[in-house]
This record gives structure tokens, sequence and C-alpha cells, in this order.
């Protein structure tokens, strides 16, 4: 059994994420589920994936053995579990335009986003697909109202950015929009009588942190069939 401190790797705590008797656990492999299914109509059978901040791997496994699977980490507790799962992490090896699904799951906001999009768009196939899963948005009226959102950790440098805003980002890009969500009600985390009221409650002062609609997106592109990225 890991002790807190060999889960607690780069300042991130992984024990919620292999404590499968936990909510936490269960929610976010519920929420995995419904983001996969929605995201899998847009892709092929079988490919080559990149999960940018792919931590354990745990979405990553959903796309199956028919799927080459590349990851990027800076956790090694969380590399050492992923790569048991086929995950791989020598993406120095892959050449640019050969990946047809590039995965940005709740990790955007860890790093600064011309760079990495740009990145993103040199090793994305012709035709392929990038797809951003939990993203904060800045957009939502809760960052207005409160200038914050629920799931920022203290102390940590964020790149925010909003769904508007990724969007012109990747049509300037030259991809095209394929479909954007806001998900909230359909997930597990949704309590819409409570949230609703915290939300009241934050209005006269109180710094309650919940989920709400809006608070994150995700958003799906497909790279220009013609556009080799370079």
């Amino acid at each position: 059994m890991l002790n807190q401190k060999e889960l607690l790797d780069g300042n991130y705590d992984f024990s919620t994420y292999i404590d499968p008797t936990s909510n936490k656990y269960k929610w976010r492999v519920q929420t995995y589920n419904q983001e996969y299914s929605r995201l899998k109509k847009f892709l092929p059978s079988k490919g080559r994936l990149m999960d940018i901040g792919c931590g354990l791997g745990t979405f990553s496994e959903l796309f199956g053995d028919d799927w080459e699977k590349y990851g990027i980490e800076l956790s090694d507790y969380a590399k050492s579990v992923a790569t048991q799962k086929g995950i791989n992490f020598d993406i120095k090896a892959c050449e640019e335009g050969s990946f047809d699904l590039i995965v940005f799951r709740g990790s955007l906001h860890y790093m600064e986003p011309l760079e990495i999009l740009s990145y993103s768009n040199k090793m994305l196939k012709p035709g392929g697909i990038i797809a951003f899963l939990a993203a904060p948005n800045t957009s939502s009226i809760y960052y207005k109202l409160f200038n914050d959102l629920p799931m920022l950790e203290k102390d940590i440098k964020h790149f925010l950015i909003s769904d508007k805003e990724l969007r012109k980002i990747l049509e300037e890009m030259n991809m095209v929009m394929l479909e954007i969500n806001k998900p909230y009600l359909n997930t597990p985390y949704a309590r819409p009588i409570r949230d609703f009221g915290c939300f009241i409650i934050n209005l006269f002062g109180a710094r309650l942190k919940f989920p709400f609609y809006g608070n994150m997106f995700e958003l799906f592109a497909r790279k220009n069939a013609g556009d080799k990225g370079l």
C-alpha cells in the first residue's frame, strides 16, 4: 500500500484516483466515460493518441488496445502507473503529423496555451482531432462574478482561457470546430438546487466552492485535411 508521501508527487495528490471506494473516484470514472462517449463519435476505430497531462492514464485506457497511446506527464508516480497501462512516454520518437488524436483533459490551464497549441498542431495529422476536456472557462458567470473557479489550486500559476478565446485561436490555426459543450447537469458532480443556493450565498460575500453551469467546457476540433501545420 502506498503511503501519503508516495501518493503526493509533484504537489498533486493522486490518492482519490486509486481508491475505488471513494465517491471522488466513482464520479471521476463516470465523468471519463461520459466524455469518451461524446468524443468517440468523431474518431476512427483505431489510431495514435497523445494525452497531454495524462495523469495515471485512466482516460487513455478507455481507448483500448486498437489505439497506440502516448502521454506527457510531469509526475513520476503517475507515469509509472500509466506505463503499466500501456502508455508510452517517448514522444521524441514520434514524427510530426503522426497523431490521430491529441487530448487535453484538465491540463491546458497549466501550460502557456499558444506554445502548446502550436506544438499540438504540428504533431496532429491532417484530419486529426484535438480535444479539450474539463477545461476551466473564464466566460462562466461564476468566474465573471467571483474572479475564481472552484477547481483552481492556490499558489499555482494558471493560464486561463475561455471557450470563445480557444475557439478563435484554433480557427486561426485553420482548424474546424466540431462541438463545444458545457457539461454540468448530466455530470455526477451537479446538485442544481444546492449549487444555485451556494451561488446566491456567494453573491452576499461568501466564498463557497461548488460546481456550476459553464465553469467547465469541452471543445472538439478537426485539423484541416489540407493543412500540415508546419
